[in-house]
C-alpha cells in the first residue's frame, strides 16, 4: 500500500504504518499536542505515536479519554491541556473521544488532527489514516 495525501479542505493521509510518521505530518501545526484516546486505542497505537512524535522532537501530553463526551469530560480535557500548555490536539480513536476532541478544538480555537480507529482493529496491513 502506498501513502496517499490529498487536501480537501485539510489533509488526508493513508498508508501502511503511517501513524509512525505522525510527528512529521503534524509538524508546523503547533509546538505541543495533547493526544486524546481511550486506553484500548492507546494500547494499540502508543508505540507508533510516541516514536513518531519523538522522531520530530515533538513534546506531547497524553490524556486518557474517560468514555463519554460529556461537558464534564470536555472541561477536564480542556483544563488538562491548558495546564500542560498544549496548542493543538490529536484525537485517536472514534465516536465519543473524537467528539470530545472536536468540542475541545471548537471551544478553545486550536487546530486538531483526527486519527480514526477503524484501521487499528484487525487490519493485516497496519494501515493508518489521519485527517489534518
Amino acid at each position: 500500500m502506498s501513502t496517499i495525501i490529498f487536501k480537501s479542505p485539510g489533509k488526508y493521509i493513508q498508508g501502511k504504518d503511517e501513524l509512525s510518521n505522525i510527528g512529521y505530518h503534524v509538524n508546523g501545526i503547533g509546538k505541543k499536542p495533547l493526544v486524546l484516546s481511550d486506553e484500548v486505542v492507546w494500547n494499540i497505537t502508543s508505540d507508533q505515536i510516541i516514536n513518531g512524535l519523538q522522531a520530530e522532537q515533538t513534546d506531547f501530553h497524553y490524556v486518557a479519554f474517560n468514555g463519554e463526551a460529556s461537558l464534564n469530560e470536555i472541561n477536564r480535557v480542556i483544563a488538562e491541556g491548558q495546564d500542560q500548555l498544549v496548542d493543538f490536539i490529536i484525537g485517536v480513536g472514534g465516536r465519543q473521544d473524537i467528539g470530545c476532541c472536536e468540542s475541545h478544538r471548537r471551544r478553545i480555537g486550536c487546530p486538531r488532527c483526527h486519527c480514526p480507529d477503524n484501521c487499528f482493529y484487525g487490519c493485516s496491513h497496519k494501515c493508518s489514516i489521519c485527517y489534518l
